[in-house]
């Protein structure tokens, strides 16, 4: 496999489609609209439980790849310094709007499973997962270029 970075996941979408490359790794919410209209197969997922959005479709770990969990996230950043009772109100408005039914059935549509984690440790969070994703490259004998 050769990799080839793409400026995005439309771009890559397209050259997949016209058949100028022969994989490509995304998001589910990028690629669902291609799963729907038949313009694509999905061969596996890389989170370590079988989405509901691809019910038919096996983990890496299913496929014997070993325990792969990767997981997309996003984050709400604020600016430094802001003062705690507004941290806590957004923080409280957030997870009460990810949690309503009715907000989790319009993210489920186009394929996100919502989720809310409050993290006292923000930076330990992204410390311990980039650690993992470079022992991963180190394995892999990935390169910085």
């Amino acid at each position: 496999m050769v990799h080839l970075p793409y400026k995005g996941s439309a771009p890559a979408m397209n050259d997949l489609i016209g058949k100028h490359i022969q994989y490509h790794v995304d998001t589910v919410i990028a690629v669902k609209p291609q799963i729907e209209a038949g313009t694509v197969k999905v061969l596996a997922v890389f989170s370590g439980k079988r989405t509901p959005f691809l019910p038919d479709v096996p983990t890496l770990a299913e496929l014997g790849y070993g325990n792969i969990d990767f997981a997309s996230w996003g984050a709400v950043v604020t600016p430094k310094g802001l003062p705690p009772a507004v941290h806590d109100k957004l923080s409280a408005t957030l997870e009460e709007t990810i949690n309503n039914p009715s907000v989790a059935e319009r993210f489920a549509k186009v394929g996100f499973e919502p989720g809310f984690s409050r993290y006292s440790d923000w930076a330990g969070a992204i410390g311990k997962e980039t650690a993992e994703m470079k022992d991963i490259a180190q394995k892999a004998g990935i390169k910085e270029e």
